[in-house]
């Protein structure tokens, strides 16, 4: 070999084999904050496991599979079974990837600790899982079994993303000694209760996949319906984000989608006065229609503002504020005002032997809307009758209406044959998806 062939193949060597390889990131665990200020908790396992804490350690006890202990919070520390434990986080530990763990009845993989409630008695449960299995619990509480493959990796994906951002975040429970708690504050999680066969292999066939937007996970929300519409994130949380823009949707007759909301006009009065924005005397309220939205009303027809006037001030409120005040479906919403009317008449009745009785007589009378004074526009829902009449929210969709809808992903994948990444980039505009790990 020549010697100048001899350098070529020595150099191409040492660039094979001494150039460092790219090592995929680590699947995160996922620190789930179960329960918080509890007293007591009761837990065992499906194999033999051990209690320790930082100073009691490699073990404090040991268990057998099925056995369960009683777990208290005292002032002086936390006990099992009565007996005190030296230390603040108490750890359960098994030697088996396949345990599974019941706190409280409900099943969880991985791992579970203990530790006390920050800023209050009680315990702090924490649920420690690997990302991929806490999505396994996460999917049956959002999803249900037998929705399209495509419609479940699309939530897949969502979800992931969305415990990705918040996780890098590190701002929502970083003082409760956990990343993400189990309530729709995080994302509704159910553990292994919750898992179903099809959810599974959804979250297997999209492994460490996520959406990502300027190179960060993006924040995923979604929601059951949006109603044939959904909204721009500025005009819910306040943040314009770019891949969070409104789009049509093809939910708008999506079961469930349409609701209705009754209050009588004193209910009504005394809801917003609990909340600090009574008015007095409810006398209107001002908004526009959906058949002829204006500025009030969002490109969506989410409700933008909404006037509330009574006989001590007026005032404006959001339809986010409103959503949540009223406890509505969406803040998609029309209203109407109509008169109270009677389920059933008392009517007099002559017996064959001439007696008269009262008797209650069922009736089914039309509802007939308030008129209102001659020259109100459409916009004005005037109170005439505070103590009888009755004001009606009728609205589409469920949820925020941010980002993507499960029943439009769900559509999309029936009748539109969109894959999962088609549902994804229709409803976050500009994501790319790639692996995080």
């Amino acid at each position: 070999m020549k010697k100048s062939s001899f350098l070529l193949f020595l150099t191409s060597f040492i660039l094979v084999f001494m150039t460092p390889v790219a090592q995929a990131a680590p699947q995160p665990l996922v620190r789930v904050g179960l329960w918080t200020g509890q007293q007591s908790v009761v837990v065992g396992s499906s194999v033999a496991y051990a209690v320790e804490t930082e100073q009691e350690q490699p073990k404090w006890a040991s268990f057998k599979a099925g056995e369960q202990v009683v777990i208290a919070w005292k002032p002086n520390g936390m006990t099992v079974n009565g007996k005190t434990l030296r230390g603040q986080t108490l750890y359960l530990r098994s030697n088996t990837e396949s345990a599974r763990w019941e706190v409280n009845r409900k099943k969880y993989r991985g791992d579970i600790v203990l530790r006390q409630t920050t800023g209050k008695t009680g315990l702090t449960v924490v649920n420690e899982v690997p990302m991929e299995e806490y999505l396994y619990g996460i999917l049956g509480k959002e999803i249900s079994a037998g929705w399209p493959a495509e419609a479940a990796k699309a939530q897949a994906v969502a979800a992931r993303s969305y415990a990705l951002n918040l996780m890098l975040s590190g701002d929502r429970h970083r003082q409760d000694g956990f990343d993400l708690c189990a309530t729709v504050h995080c994302q509704v999680y159910g553990g292994v209760d919750a898992e179903a066969p099809d959810m599974i292999q959804a979250v297997a066939a999209t492994n460490g996949l996520a959406a990502y937007y300027n190179g960060q996970p993006i924040h995923a929300y979604f929601h059951a319906s949006s109603g044939g519409h959904t909204e721009d994130s500025e005009n819910v949380w306040g943040n314009a984000l770019p891949y969070l823009r409104g789009v049509s949707d093809v939910d708008a007759q999506a079961p469930g989608s349409a609701w209705e909301k009754r209050f009588n006009a004193r209910a009504l009065e005394t809801l917003l006065t609990q909340k600090g924005k009574g008015v007095g005397v409810l006398k209107s309220l001002d908004l526009s229609p959906l058949s002829k939205p204006g500025a009030d009303r969002t490109e969506s027809g989410r409700v933008r503002q909404l006037q509330v006037a009574g006989d001590k001030r007026s005032l404006s409120l959001s339809g986010v504020q409103m959503r949540s005040y009223l406890d509505l479906p969406s803040a998609l919403f029309d209203i109407r005002v109509v008169r109270a009317l009677p389920s059933e008449l008392d009517v007099s009745v002559e017996t064959s032997y001439g007696a008269t009785v009262e008797k209650k007589m069922p009736v089914s009378l039309k509802e007939r809307a308030e008129s209102g004074r001659w020259n109100d526009p459409a916009r004005i829902h005037r109170i005439i009758r505070p103590a009888d009449d009755i004001v009606i929210f009728s609205g589409h969709g469920r949820g925020h209406g941010v980002g993507m809808s499960q029943w439009g992903a769900r559509l999309l994948a029936e009748k539109n044959k969109y894959d999962y990444k088609q549902i994804l980039q229709y409803y976050y505009q500009g994501i790319m998806l790639k692996k995080a790990y």
